[in-house]
């Protein structure tokens, strides 16, 4: 005797197999029980409380089978159970302006619901860098001043003193940059590295010398 279950069912047959001997055959029994399914769980954070929050999808033994927009807290992923042994991935789709990883994002279902499925979620602000340099031959007393111009246009200015000094801060990748020296008091000045770009790190060698010309 075989047993072919259909629709999610497991059946195991008792006494299935053997020889009649002159009378009636009984208990050859098949027992069935429903195939378990399970859910995929987790918790979202991280993203914005309004507007666009983003999507998730559920992919399971390679087709999708649910998505839904994102939002924060404590979330069951597929809205159908997923049956023991299932493969499965769950991607996140983040909002215009963040990011999102998935914490165990793909596995098989094994006898149990799968838990810690989080996707986690932050703001993609772009990185900013720092203009900056050493004066040196100026004193310690302002003896004029610098002038920094990011794209053109004038952003800080500060007094020729001796020592390690920040012309501009929170400047965009790909911005141009312009360091100025106008001395005073008879002092002659020059700008190593006065000019460029932003190229995806702080810039750290615009260093002015100054001296003051013999007479």
């Amino acid at each position: 005797m075989i047993a072919t279950p259909a629709g999610g069912l497991h059946c195991t047959a008792s006494n299935f197999s053997g020889t009649v001997n002159g009378a009636d055959v009984t208990g050859v029994d098949i027992s069935c029980t429903q195939q378990a399914g399970y859910d995929l769980k987790g918790t979202i954070s991280g993203l914005p409380t309004t507007g666009d929050t983003g999507t998730y999808e559920v992919e399971v033994n390679g087709t999708v089978v649910a998505g839904n927009a994102m939002a924060n807290g404590p979330i069951t992923y597929n809205t159908a159970d997923v049956a023991d042994g299932s493969s499965y991935i769950v991607r996140a789709f983040a909002p215009t302006g963040y990011s999102c990883t998935v914490a165990n994002a793909a596995g098989t279902v094994a006898g149990a619901d799968v838990t810690g499925i989080d996707i986690n979620c932050m703001s993609a602000q772009a990185s900013t860098y720092d203009i900056s340099g050493n004066i040196a031959g100026a004193g310690t007393t302002a003896s004029g001043q610098w002038e920094v111009f990011i794209g053109g246009s004038l952003v800080a200015d500060g007094p020729l003193r001796d020592g390690a000094v920040i012309y501009a801060s929170g400047v965009s990748d790909g911005a141009s940059y312009e360091v100025t020296a106008t001395p005073s008091g008879g002092l002659v000045c020059s700008v190593a590295n006065a000019s460029g770009t932003v190229s995806g790190g702080h810039v750290t060698n615009v260093d002015i010398s100054c001296s003051t010309p013999s007479t």
